[in-house]
């Protein structure tokens, strides 16, 4: 199934290049059901047996007041009330992720495709597949980035108190909009480059982990490890790549409001993910509220790329990207194959 979603990836590349990022609703909109049918139809991979289970056995009213996910569990007590099983679960959540995240790519990005591709490759199976609360906090996440850029604090405070009731871990975007309106210049470059290395000498994982562990003993037991090769510094350097190119249209990306808004957050995802290298998997959940902005930033160097014929590394970018998935499905295909295998053995009831 996999290598079906991989060819439709590059399907979606070669429309990008052809089509020169114009809009053709049914094509976008094609995708979007296909991606729903996918996550909402998964099973056997990732969190779903979890979330199965959590589905069966969740008690009301002690699960909806002792967990911080309110909303999270007040749907799956409506559903169950209602006399559904998981499966009507998974495809709702499918859909209201989906929905969200073509409304944001329609709504801020200046190349929809090219988006809708970064999104497929980097955020659909990890975050709307396997972590499908936090895929949901994130599609809210990023239809609040409107209020950062209008400064409308309410609204957006609004926005992430609801992402938080799908996944706490939403709070930590509420430092986006204290850099809302931060630019990136020589002089905060240069703070980055000897935050990244202090932070990467230092070392403060443990410490960090140490604090968490203190709020819940037993919440972040599971990342704790050192990061393996392929996830953890093949990540840092992916990212290394993508803040290099930024650099390099600095003063370009600086006179547009959005896009130093996108810049500044991607910027802030490195240094969170700087902080917990030390988990690979924890420094990426953690890190996603803020490299999401990848979504409409590498549309935005994209179109300076074209304008200055300098596009050599953002290529290497597409390109290393397409050679991740592949590996993936290549290497990682007992953990997200075959979305339908079991799909229907859920059942309705």
């Amino acid at each position: 199934m996999l290598y079906v979603y991989f060819g439709l990836e590059l399907i979606l590349l070669a429309h990008v290049l052809r089509r020169r990022g114009s809009v053709s609703i049914h094509f976008f909109y094609l995708f979007i059901v296909f991606y729903i049918i996918v996550i909402g139809f998964r099973s056997g991979y990732g969190d779903y047996g979890s979330y199965v289970q959590l589905f069966q056995t969740a008690e009301f009213p002690k699960s909806f007041f002792a967990e911080q996910e309110k909303l999270f569990y007040g749907l799956i007590f409506a559903l169950r009330g209602m006399g559904f099983g998981p499966l009507v679960l998974f495809l709702l959540m499918a859909a209201t992720s989906l929905s969200l995240e073509a409304n944001n790519i329609k709504k801020y990005s200046q190349f929809v495709y090219l988006s809708l591709f970064i999104y497929s490759i980097q955020y659909l199976i990890f975050f709307d597949g396997h972590l499908m609360r936090q895929g949901i906090a994130l599609s809210i996440v990023q239809f609040s980035y409107r209020f950062c850029i209008r400064r409308q604090p309410g609204r957006f405070l609004l926005a992430v108190v609801i992402a938080s009731l799908f996944h706490y871990t939403a709070w930590l975007f509420l430092i986006g909009y204290l850099f809302a309106e931060v630019k990136l210049t020589k002089g905060l470059v240069v703070w980055f480059v000897v935050l990244c290395a202090l932070i990467l000498v230092t070392n403060p994982f443990k410490l960090v982990m140490d604090f968490l562990q203190g709020l819940s003993p037993t919440k972040y037991l599971g990342y704790f490890g050192a990061p393996s090769l392929a996830t953890g510094w093949f990540s840092f350097v992916e990212k290394g790549l993508v803040c290099f190119i930024c650099i390099s249209y600095r003063r370009r990306l600086n006179g547009d409001r959005f896009s130093s808004f996108l810049v500044v957050n991607y910027f802030l995802s490195v240094l969170v993910f700087c902080c917990f290298l030390g988990s690979d998997v924890f420094a990426s959940r953690i890190s996603v509220y803020f490299r999401v902005s990848e979504i409409y930033l590498i549309p935005v160097l994209y179109k300076e790329a074209k304008s200055s014929n300098k596009s050599v590394a953002l290529v290497i970018y597409v390109a290393w990207m397409l050679l991740k998935q592949l590996l993936t499905v290549t290497f990682l295909s007992d953990y997200v194959f075959a979305p339908f295998s079991t799909a229907f053995s859920i059942g309705i009831d």
